[in-house]
């Protein structure tokens, strides 16, 4: 998906650029509210009935509204003309407790299984439902505050050799993922966090990978010309 999200950017970056970014923005969001009605699920049908295999489990429909507003805020970043935030501490600071209970009912902290059920229930994640947006939004918007209040957090040279990795890393942490669910799905509080910490300090191995690669590779370049 993340490829095909990738293949998108030569056609929707130049639009940005050229001032038609609310077009761009309204065409991502009808995208996601088809996504709601299951449009990419009915279109895929024909094709799961003859091959018997479902391509992806996330919807693209849906999936591509991060996807492109993020492309929306980077590009007027890009330009010097960046997307203009709240900058209330009030609401900064309300949108907390949301986050904080969402948390403690996605891990079951405070709240019972049957909770949690109901929550999955209305905030599906394959389609990426008002709900789970809105917690990301929220994340996303809290983050940007973050960052502005206190730039020297985000200048560590760890994350910025993570950041000049990226796809190797990003790969990576897929499969770090499922290796979490399967592995840690099923153990405590504290066991998850502690594989997640692990997972997190690990993120160094593909960005030296990546680096020994490249480094043989333009080695090896060399001497044969």
């Amino acid at each position: 998906m993340y490829c095909i999200f990738m293949l998108l950017v030569p056609v929707v970056l130049p639009q940005i650029q050229r001032g038609r970014q609310w077009i761009v923005l309204a065409a991502s969001v009808g995208l996601w509210i088809a996504a709601q009605q299951g449009a990419f699920p009915a279109l895929m049908k024909p094709f799961i009935h003859r091959f018997g295999v479902r391509l992806v489990y996330f919807d693209p429909f849906a999936w591509q509204i991060l996807f492109v507003f993020g492309l929306w805020f980077g590009a007027r970043h890009a330009a010097g003309r960046p997307v203009r935030l709240p900058k209330s501490h009030v609401f900064a600071w309300a949108l907390v407790p949301p986050l904080l209970v969402s948390f403690a009912i996605r891990h079951q902290i405070f709240f019972d299984a049957s909770v949690a059920e109901a929550a999955a229930a209305i905030t599906h994640r394959h389609n990426l439902d008002a709900l789970r947006l809105l917690n990301f939004a929220a994340l996303a918007y809290l983050g940007v505050r973050i960052s502005e209040q206190h730039p020297a957090w985000f200048e560590w040279r760890w994350l910025a050799y993570l950041g000049q990795h990226s796809l190797q890393v990003f790969s990576y942490s897929v499969a770090a993922a499922y290796l979490g669910w399967t592995v840690a799905g099923d153990a405590t509080i504290a066991g998850q966090l502690a594989f997640a910490a692990l997972a997190i300090t690990s993120l160094t191995l593909p960005a030296w990978v990546h680096v020994r690669y490249r480094a043989r590779s333009t080695a090896r370049v060399e001497s044969a010309g």
